[in-house]
């Protein structure tokens, strides 16, 4: 809904969610594993902005913002079809926030931006199977912003950027132990820079831009799963790194030759490592006893961060009587990354006979049963576009392919009990895939 005041533009923005959804997974016919997990989730949110200009060159958005959220899972699990536990959690959330953007045009080619934002987060969950009591918290952050941007020339911006993120802390919705279970983890918060240049080219078609990023996180929140200290299996937890430093390149062009014929590229190098992350495991012995090994993941990788990401693109669209017809084709590469924070199981044997209470075992690697492979994945498509009538209806008709290379890695991989050795899960990418669709515009 908008309205306006005089000089002033008044945006408010309601928003509701009620959804409900049942996870089942059975690993293979012999009922090794099976995973139910039914939850409810809902949510409303209410936003009110003010947007106008304090004076020539100035323009603002000033805003209130209200978040509240209910959750509630269950989860069951079987071994060979016994009960192995169960995992229940009621989860309520709110979230109050106050902002403020502005862009001055300082000079006739220089701008400058900024802005503002307190957030205000409180959250209360109950464990009913583990916990008497309900767990509550609460957290607030002031997080700013800066941009500079230059345009010595109309088809060039040159610009610096520098921000702060905040997430705020929580508990551990899928913890298994009440001790797990009442410690909440912290807010994460974030330093982002960033200089870059966007240029055109040859009258508009050609692009080029580059931008150069370095990240600093201090509390990194990271979710991991580890033996429970009841030693009745796992329990998926979210700790805190001390801290993580991301930096990197990131490149795209366009280019469009003649009308009809376009191509672009994208490349990306990222290199993410964390700075202080230190995770107690409990072990069991054979005897049964349980202690608390310290684990350093300093030296791991961060999850989903591939050093190298390439893209290609092009597509060529002609006229066929009424008809638009596009040729197109697109290729995506990224490097190996991992996928789970959890230290190789070959190192078990080394937990069991050392004592790593006082000075951490440093990891040094994730657990390579979790690891992707390199991507390479290719599409094509035809497709047509064929005017119905004279109010502008359309007709939608397209054959595509997808992985055209038939790239069968692992798209999401777990470790589902890497202390001990026990068994992990993937899932494949999905194989080549031909088909056709049609569809109608009105």
């Amino acid at each position: 809904m908008e309205l306006g005041l005089g000089a002033v533009t008044v945006n408010s923005i309601t928003s509701y969610r009620d959804s409900d959804e049942n996870f089942y997974a059975d690993f293979g016919t012999a009922g090794l594993f099976i995973a139910q997990r039914p939850q409810t989730y809902e949510q409303f949110s209410q936003e009110l902005r003010f947007a106008g200009d304090l004076f020539s060159g100035f323009d603002y958005v000033a805003g209130l913002y209200y978040f509240e959220s209910d959750y509630e899972l269950d989860q069951s699990t079987f071994v060979f079809g016994a009960p192995a536990g169960g995992i229940g959690v009621i989860g309520h959330s709110e979230s109050y926030a106050a902002f403020v953007d502005f862009n001055w045009e300082v000079f006739e080619n220089v701008r400058l931006s900024g802005g503002g934002r307190y957030t205000k987060d409180k959250k209360d969950y109950e464990f009913p199977l583990i916990l008497s009591d309900s767990v509550k918290k609460s957290w607030s952050k002031f997080t700013p912003k800066l941009t500079v941007d230059w345009r010595p020339t109309p088809d060039m911006m040159l610009y610096g950027t520098w921000s702060r993120g905040y997430r705020s802390g929580g508990f551990s919705g899928r913890a298994g132990t009440p001790f797990s279970a009442q410690t909440p983890y912290d807010p994460e918060t974030v330093d982002s820079f960033e200089l870059g240049a966007k240029t055109g080219w040859l009258n508009g078609r050609g692009t080029f831009n580059i931008a150069g990023f370095y990240t600093d996180y201090k509390n990194i929140q990271q979710s991991t799963v580890i033996t429970a200290d009841n030693a009745q299996g796992n329990e998926t937890i979210v700790v805190n790194a001390a801290g993580a430093k991301i930096k990197g390149v990131e490149m795209d062009m366009s280019f469009e030759p003649v009308d009809g014929l376009n191509f672009s590229a994208a490349v990306g190098y990222t290199d993410a490592k964390f700075n202080g992350f230190i995770i107690g495991q409990p072990i069991t012995r054979a005897d049964g006893t349980i202690f608390l090994q310290q684990l350093d993941y300093s030296d791991v990788d961060p999850i989903f961060a591939p050093k190298w990401t390439l893209s290609l693109n092009g597509s060529y669209t002609i006229s066929v009587g009424e008809a638009d017809v596009t040729l197109s084709a697109g290729y995506r590469y990224l490097a190996e990354y991992d996928q789970q924070i959890a230290p190789d199981p070959a190192l078990y044997g080394a937990l069991l006979a050392q004592d790593f209470s006082a000075t951490p075992f440093v990891v040094p690697q994730n657990d390579p049963r979790v690891r992707s492979d390199a991507q390479n994945l290719l599409d094509a498509s035809i497709s047509a576009q064929v005017p119905m009538n004279d109010s502008g209806a359309k007709a939608n008709f397209s054959l595509f392919v997808r992985n055209l290379l038939d790239d069968r890695g692992p798209s999401f991989a777990f470790a589902v009990a890497a202390y001990p050795n026990l068994w992990h899960y993937g899932v494949p990418r999905e194989p080549r895939f031909w088909g056709a669709s049609a569809g109608f515009e009105f």
